[in-house]
């Protein structure tokens, strides 16, 4: 009950600072990677309904966070975001599936956008864009697994309405991962998924 009430107030605090100043992107940082991962990744490894009950309002705050990528801090806040989403969605996976289509795009789009910019990128903030690169693969290769066939059917979609091969090249690469990562079975592995 505790957990649950924490939970969402660090998910209030988040909604009340995040679309104002990207200066605040260090404090949302810090209130992800500090007190909301640690509830979701708790969540995560115990079974109930606490993570269920406040996916959706986890959702509100980390999905929009996924674009931000204002130089190095806002790649950090996408990171930070990626690996909160990755630990919501073990915590509430029962009902994810109400939300793949929204949670593919997300990703796909992050990805997207992170792709874009790798040659432009030097230094830290080309390892941070890798890093996000990679972790959006991973985060939607769980989504995959976690979503079930709605999920598939998104990523149909998508790969069906876009004639890219860097955008088919990643599909194929997150669809490897995902049975990857059934074959192993490591899709509720939560303590890869630390903030640190």
């Amino acid at each position: 009950k505790d957990r649950r009430r924490f939970t969402l107030k660090f998910i209030s605090l988040l909604q009340s600072k995040m679309f104002r100043h990207t200066e605040e992107a260090c404090l949302i940082q810090g209130i992800i990677s500090g007190g909301l991962i640690p509830m979701l990744k708790q969540q995560a490894m115990i079974e109930n309904v606490e993570g269920v009950e406040i996916a959706r309002a986890a959702l509100q705050v980390l999905l929009p966070l996924l674009r931000w990528d204002l130089g190095e801090v806002g790649k950090q806040l996408q990171i930070v975001s990626l690996i909160g989403l990755i630990n919501l969605m073990n915590a509430a996976h029962p009902i994810m599936p109400h939300h793949s289509a929204k949670i593919i795009c997300e990703l796909f789009a992050c990805w997207g956008h992170s792709n874009r910019y790798l040659n432009e990128c030097k230094g830290r903030e080309l390892e941070l864009c890798q890093t996000s690169i990679s972790l959006t693969t991973h985060a939607t290769a769980i989504a995959l697994a976690l979503c079930g066939e709605r999920a598939h059917q998104t990523i149909a979609k998508i790969r069906s309405s876009d004639v890219d091969p860097c955008l088919v090249k990643h599909i194929t690469e997150v669809e490897e991962h995902y049975r990857q990562l059934l074959q192993e079975n490591k899709i509720h592995d939560t303590h890869y998924y630390n903030a640190d």
